[in-house]
Parts: C-alpha cells; structure tokens; sequence
C-alpha cells in the first residue's frame, strides 16, 4: 500500500514548558511513532522552530500513512478559532499566530488548541470518558487545569479559554499562586502543593523518607510510595489534600452537573490513595449529596499520551 493509498493520519503536538511530544496518530487513537525533544528556553521563534521541526521528522518517517493534518496543544491561552497564543506563563509567545506561522513551516493545515483541551478530548473519545456525555476533566500537576464535555460536545467557552480551573478562589488568605494572587485552588491542591505536604511529612518523620531524591528532598511521588507502604501519615496526608481537592471539585459539579470526572496529571499516579478520600469528600461538599446520583471519578487512562492523541483528535472531523 502506498503513501497516497494509506488511510488518513494526523500529527497531534503536546507542547509544554519542559517538553515538545509529537507522534503520528490514526482514528482509533493509536500513536504509530512518536518524538519528543526539549522546549526550548530561549525565544519564542525557537519554540515555533521546534514544533516544526517534530513535525517534519514524523512527516519523513510516515512510511505507508498519509499525514493530512497537524493538531497542537500547548499550555496558555489559545484563540482556537484563529490558532493564536496569547499567552502562556511558562513559554516566551505572546499573541503569536501560531497556526499560521506552522502552516508556512510543515504545509499542512493547522489547529491549535490549549493542551488541558485536548487531553480532554483524546480521554472523552478514546479513555476513561468513553461512554460518557457529560465530563470533567481535572489535570492535577504542576498545576491544576482540565476541560469540558457538555452533551458530547467539548465545551470553550466565549474566547476559548474554559478550564482554567486552577485559578478559582478556595482560600484568599492561602498559599501564594504562581500567578500572583493568594489561596487559589491549585496554590493548595495541586502537584506543586503535595510537594509541599511531603515536605512538611520529612521534617516530622525523617526516618520514613530517607534517600529520597538528591540530598534529601522530598516530593509528592515520594509520598504516593510511602503511602503504598502503609505509612499511616501519609495516608494522612493523602485525605487531607484530597479534601482541598474536593472542595473546589464541588463547585465544579454544581456548575456544569456532570455525569463523570476524569483526574489526570501527575497527581493521579496515587491511583486510589487520592481517589478514595475524594470521592468521600466530594459526596459532602455537594449540595443534597446523599439524594443527588453520585458523580462517577475515573483516573485517566492514556497517561503522558493523552495530550498527543487529543492534539490529533482536534483535526479528525474539523472542516
């Protein structure tokens, strides 16, 4: 079978602030061959560079597909209808026609979207949100963000910019957010805010957490560990932060009354430890939580992947 014969593909682009991940992926959701090379720190023209690069790689190693299409996602504010960046708090790109300037780099139509989206969309068509029509994705990393699927339809907003769920107030006199403000939900329930639980965990019970990573330091995963070992104050821990991550998780579903909640990011690596305590919570926080259907909380299933496949799930059916 030839080139020209092969079934369509797309390229999906997952574009952060550490790392560019690309691959080739057909309909079902399957990455055929993939790249990944570091983001650039440099400049913004750099960044765009390297997106194109990744795709020209994976371009000349399409060995019996067709690429039609190119799909990215990248962390910040993206104007989907025009493919702009607007702006992005860990990339050198502001108002940058993003779409067009890749359009002249690789020849191929391209979409842009913010990367939380399109992890939405790959997990709503192809994970944990199969068979679902109402969901929440809730990435828990760094950072906190995710996305909307109302009535099987991602949802944006008026400018795109739905999901940015990290920056809702929870507590105005709380922890500084990387954004400026204070006691936003991800300054207290995120990666970033765990790392700082297992911190605090060290300090009170050493002998639990030696040799855990260069000279001494301690993170989240290190917590996630000592918690699969019965460590009673991890466990601890663990309820504790899941009960901040319920709470702002209730105001969400209040709004939107979804049917499912899909938690990715690095924070889901604790599987039931988080999951557990935070469908407990969460069945507290809601308003007539004991009458109302219980809302389904699902850990994500394509992991690192989803940002890609999502990325190519953007151009599949786009006119």
């Amino acid at each position: 079978m030839t080139g020209q014969d092969a079934a369509p593909v797309a390229i999906g682009v997952d574009v952060g602030g550490t790392k560019i991940a690309a691959g080739i992926v057909d309909r079902t959701g399957k990455i055929l061959t993939g790249t990944r090379v570091p983001t650039p720190s440099s400049n913004g023209d750099d960044v765009v560079r390297a997106i194109g690069e990744s795709v020209s790689i994976l371009c000349s190693s399409a060995q019996g597909s067709r690429v039609t299409r190119v799909g990215v996602g990248i962390a910040g504010l993206v104007d989907q209808a025009s493919g702009h960046f607007l702006y992005g708090p860990h990339l050198d790109l502001v108002n940058a026609p993003l779409a067009d300037l890749l359009e002249q780099q690789c020849g191929l139509p391209v979409f842009v979207d913010n990367d939380a989206t399109v992890a939405t969309l790959a997990e709503y068509l192809y994970g944990a949100g199969v068979g679902s029509s109402h969901m929440l994705m809730l990435t828990v990393g760094t950072g906190i963000g995710g996305g909307i699927v109302l009535d099987g339809r991602l949802y944006r907003g008026a400018h795109g910019f739905a999901g940015e769920f990290g920056h809702i107030y929870v507590d105005p006199e709380g922890f500084p957010c990387a954004d400026g403000h204070h006691g936003n939900w991800e300054s207290v329930a995120s990666g970033t805010a765990l790392d700082r639980f297992a911190h605090d965990l060290v300090r009170a019970q050493p002998q639990d957490f030696s040799g855990s990573g260069p000279s001494g330091e301690v993170k989240g995963a290190d917590l996630v560990r000592a918690a699969q070992d019965g460590n009673s104050a991890a466990l601890a821990a663990f309820d504790t932060f899941a009960g901040l991550l319920a709470r702002g998780l209730a105001g969400l579903v209040q709004a939107f009354d979804p049917e499912r909640v899909v938690v990715g990011g690095g924070v889901a690596a604790a599987g039931e430890f988080l999951l557990r305590p935070l469908r407990e919570y969460l069945a507290r926080e809601l308003i007539g939580g004991k009458y109302r259907p219980s809302v389904e909380i699902f850990p994500a299933r394509l992991g690192v992947d989803a940002g890609v496949v999502g990325a190519a799930a953007l151009t599949f059916d786009a006119g």
